[in-house]
């Protein structure tokens, strides 16, 4: 093993170990003995992709962009506008957006779903409130998309619930029940057809009628369906994308051909997966379908499901994922999921026992930069896109259960400042015969940071003050083995060039 980053001083008898660049980020994988200091086996809460540890993801109370509209049509911006969730609410499970159209304009809504009702705001205006959606409920969450009919635009909604019914609600906010329908799992709009997953094996594609994608009456039901049963198992997503609808299923993704007459329709099984597949990460980044998988990210370029190498994966062995939720957003993909991060801390919503989801990845796809929010547990992710709009929405099951989650980049969860950690291989520096002393540790940090030493069995605890200029801490520590750890408990932090300087005796 060789450190490019060791200095010799004085004929070799000590070195200086410079940790000098964080951004290569995790591996999990290599024996932690062969890896550099500098490359983590453990960070969370840190952005470390500029090289340095700065504050990373966090969430702050959903805000919009306010307007109101003159006579003559111009809008004026009035800055943005909280939105208030019902303070009736207790539990806040989804968000859609409606890309409804009013008076040959297009004006969407934001719908939530929470206590079993749906509400909605408006975008453009200054309202701040949710108003229900009469006074219709579902029993679960449901899925719903966007769809247009022969004469407008609706949102269509389902949910796997016995008692719900496939549901529209018009541009209005009339919601219609169409109670002859049969139970879906899953929706998409493709070639003008409303086209679900029906099945108690979810091993059906089931298609509307191309003039009436709402009636599923069964004596003048115009549709079809398609029975899809190999290997590969249920169908657990639908995706639309250039002119072929995708079936994610559980260990690998079909593809449904045809544009027009439902007996052009044909279904090819591309992509057969080792790994499960959950559904509801699978989301459509560009020309590119990411999903996680049981054994980490991977993406489909519309004919092969290719592994991408983060170096955390072992991370994911033993954690169920079957709630993680994924979304797209200006070149990044988001999956909420669960991670095994095996050092025995308890962060954030991980305190409770029912917590499915723990943590946050935000992905790259141009860069596969990636960062990692821990102590989260959402149970919703939404993508808003709408004129200077970019927002990622979360809901969450546990804490903040009663709130809308806007993504920040500023290290904290409503106002509280997350807890990053960063942790180093343990090592012996490629010298196992030599006992190492660790005489020197020098760090720049702007803000108050804990530094914690392994020396071999014993772990030694240090406050270091943040400052303006290089902090030195005399540390004087004995072992033949060691690893360190950066902790930050501010919200903003500035963390870079840690050095060592050691003695071989």
């Amino acid at each position: 093993m060789f450190y490019n980053d060791i200095l010799p001083v004085s004929n070799q008898t000590i070195l200086k170990v410079k940790l000098s660049n964080f951004s290569s980020g995790l591996n999990t994988k290599i024996e932690q003995n062969i890896l550099p200091l500098n490359v983590a086996t453990l960070s969370y809460n840190f952005d470390f992709n500029s090289g340095a540890l700065v504050q990373g993801m966090g969430f702050k109370e959903l805000t919009i962009d306010a307007y109101t509209e003159t006579e003559s049509g111009d809008k004026l911006y009035f800055g943005e506008k909280n939105l208030n969730v019902p303070s009736t609410v207790s539990e806040v499970k989804a968000v859609y957006v409606f890309r409804r159209h009013q008076q040959e304009r297009y004006s969407p809504l934001l719908l939530i779903f929470a206590d079993s009702y749906l509400y909605y705001t408006l975008f453009m205006t200054t309202l701040t409130e949710f108003i229900k959606v009469n006074n219709y409920t579902f029993e679960k969450t449901p899925i719903g998309i966007n769809m247009y009919f022969s004469d407008d635009y609706r949102m269509v909604f389902c949910s796997q619930a016995t008692n719900d019914s496939l549901s529209s609600v018009d541009g209005y906010m009339n919601l219609v029940r169409y109670n002859t329908a049969p139970k879906f799992f899953s929706l998409a709009e493709h070639a003008g057809r409303l086209f679900a997953v029906v099945g108690k094996e979810k091993d059906e594609l089931w298609f509307s009628d191309d003039t009436n994608p709402c009636n599923w009456v069964p004596e003048v039901f115009n549709g079809g369906y398609i029975k899809v049963v190999d290997e590969r198992g249920c169908i657990n997503n639908l995706i639309s994308h250039n002119n072929y609808l995708y079936l994610i299923r559980d260990y690998g993704i079909s593809r449904l051909s045809g544009f027009g007459d439902e007996t052009e329709f044909v279904i090819k099984n591309l992509s057969l997966s080792n790994s499960q597949i959950y559904g509801k990460t699978a989301t459509l980044c560009g020309d590119y379908i990411f999903m996680l998988c049981k054994d980490g990210i991977y993406n489909f370029d519309g004919l092969n499901i290719n592994k991408i190498n983060l170096g955390f994966e072992s991370l994911l062995e033993n954690a169920p994922n079957q709630n993680a939720v994924g979304a797209f957003l200006d070149g990044k993909y988001y999956v909420a999921c669960r991670l095994n991060f095996k050092d025995n801390e308890t962060v954030g919503s991980e305190i409770n026992e029912d917590s499915k989801n723990n943590c946050l990845i935000e992905y790259d796809i141009n860069s596969g930069e990636y960062s990692i929010l821990r102590g989260v547990n959402i149970c919703n992710l939404t993508a808003i896109q709408f004129e200077t709009i970019h927002k990622i929405v979360a809901c969450f099951a546990s804490d903040y259960k009663n709130k809308l989650g806007e993504l920040t980049h500023d290290g904290l969860i409503f106002g509280t400042p997350t807890k990053k950690v960063w942790s180093s291989p343990q090592t012996d520096l490629g010298y196992p015969d030599k006992i190492k002393v660790l005489k020197n540790f020098y760090i720049n940090t702007q803000e108050d940071i804990i530094l914690k030493i392994k020396a071999d069995d014993t772990t030694h605890t240090y406050k270091i003050k943040g400052s303006s200029k290089p902090r030195r801490l005399a540390t004087a520590l004995r072992a033949s083995i060691f690893k360190i750890d950066i902790i930050s408990e501010t919200a903003n932090c500035n963390i870079s060039n840690p050095q060592i300087e050691i003695a071989l005796v």
